[in-house]
């Protein structure tokens, strides 16, 4: 979470007393009651006598497993969150809360003050990376940041990210990305609240930029993700800038519709959008579905905007089913054979007929037609050899020597392993790590009740 900084109030705090400060004020995130059942990100929108998260959610009772659990960023790529259960709620910040304890329950902060209103400052830390930010007054205000500097806020719904907002409602919690390597701060006013944003870019129609834009949503039975963009526009280049925003993290299960851009480095992350520069026309965008926790089929629908070139083309290729779609034709495509282990693989392809033809038949001719394991190579071989073998869809498998005898001597691939052309090395040693003696062995790749058979020659 930010550290929130208060030394830019100007004014002495004003009290309030037990039951002046609910979830119930006006313009609250959460006038109807905290929801049963969903994570939402809330926060304190005030500085209470007893800030701790215990006597803020002392009507949920103690935090167990089966009650209600609180975490808090923590901007550690290898572990996110961590329990708040024992913090305290520092104003300015906001945390994910679940809860199943009682429907729509309401909070109170208790006895406390707030502040005779003109400004409060949130500092991020040293970025890229999300924040969770919070409104810190009992009123709504409106928010408009620089989003070349950063990505937000959004708010989460319930089952989605939103877009851009343009108002902070007290007790609601929000994320905003520092795009920059350096500490940023966002200065809060006590001006009059503002509207939600619908613009990718923050801006109104009027000042969106020359281009075009494809707004793709994934939309599940439960969890949806309903703000995804990619397209060219004027101002936009093919490398990483402030067009491309970054997937924001979900804290358990979701629906989520990612960009995948790997020529940026394999330590970025997944991105929401994907704008590229309006001088060029033709291009592919990677898209990856992932999903935790949703159990109905997902509805992928799109929606085109701007000035779309005459004579164009713009279809989406299935990876898995091999089937192309017109986007242009409106066409929704339901998705079912999705799984929770590895993302749902598409491409996007826009460019003129002739453009996009070639491009996905070359698409699809590089795709595996079949499970099948390669001749390895060199062979023979000495010591080192490279088995390659292929996956028509996500599957468990296991990838094996054996010697004359049917002993294994060491078993290289076990395990789940995405769609498309993979390989393994043998280095001529077993299990134990010693050498084999020079022969004949064989290598054997068992996928989905078949097992596919090679011989291989260890020549010293």
């Amino acid at each position: 979470s930010p550290n929130a900084d208060t030394s830019a109030v100007q004014y002495a705090g004003v009290g309030f007393q037990d039951g002046q400060l609910t979830t119930t004020i006006t313009g609250s995130a959460f006038a109807a009651g905290f929801p049963e059942d969903q994570w939402r990100l809330i926060s304190v929108p005030a500085t209470p006598d007893n800030s701790s998260v215990g006597a803020i959610l002392s009507p949920l009772g103690a935090s167990t497993d089966t009650t209600w659990k609180i975490f808090e960023y923590t901007h550690d790529p290898t572990s996110q969150w961590q329990s708040a259960s024992t913090s305290t709620m520092a104003r300015g910040a906001s945390y994910w809360l679940y809860q199943q304890v009682q429907a729509s329950v309401q909070f109170d902060a208790g006895a406390g003050r707030t502040d005779k209103l003109q400004s409060f400052a949130i500092t991020l830390p040293a970025g890229p990376d999300w924040n969770l930010i919070a409104n810190p007054y009992p009123f709504p205000v409106s928010i408009q940041l620089d989003q070349a500097t950063y990505h937000g806020p959004l708010t989460y719904d319930g089952s989605s990210w939103t877009g851009i907002r343009g108002e902070l409602a007290p007790w609601g919690g929000y994320i905003v990305y520092n795009r920059t390597p350096s500490s940023q701060t966002i200065t809060v006013t006590s001006a009059p609240g503002g509207v939600a944003s619908k613009a990718l870019l923050a801006k109104t129609e009027e000042e969106t930029p020359a281009g075009w834009l494809l707004n793709v949503q994934a939309v599940g039975r439960t969890y949806a993700d309903r703000f995804n963009t990619l397209g060219r526009l004027e101002g936009a280049s093919e490398a990483l800038d402030r067009f491309d925003n970054p997937e924001p993290p979900y804290i358990d299960d979701y629906v989520s519709l990612a960009m995948e851009r790997p020529d940026w480095g394999a330590n970025l992350p997944r991105f929401t959008s994907d704008i590229r520069s309006s001088e060029e026309l033709e291009g592919v965008w990677e898209l990856a579905l992932y999903v935790k926790g949703e159990r109905g089929p997902i509805t992928l629908s799109t929606l085109l905007e701007g000035d779309w070139p005459p004579q164009h083309r713009l279809v989406l290729i299935d990876l898995l089913t091999r089937q192309e779609h017109d986007l242009l034709a409106d066409e929704a495509l339901t998705i079912t054979r999705y799984r929770e282990d590895f993302p749902y693989h598409m491409k996007v392809v826009a460019g003129t007929s002739e453009y996009v033809s070639h491009t996905t038949t070359r698409i699809l001719a590089e795709l595996p037609t079949a499970f099948a394991l390669a001749q390895n190579y060199p062979n023979p071989f000495n010591p080192n050899t490279t088995l390659r073998y292929s996956l028509i869809r996500p599957a468990r498998l296991t990838l094996s020597v054996y010697d004359l005898l049917g002993r294994e001597v060491v078993r290289l691939v076990d395990g789940w392993q995405d769609l498309g052309h993979h390989e393994a090395a043998w280095n001529g040693r077993d299990r134990s790590g010693s050498r084999v003696a020079s022969g004949l062995y064989f290598a054997a790749y068992r996928v989905e009740g078949r097992i596919y058979t090679r011989k291989m020659v260890l020549m010293k």
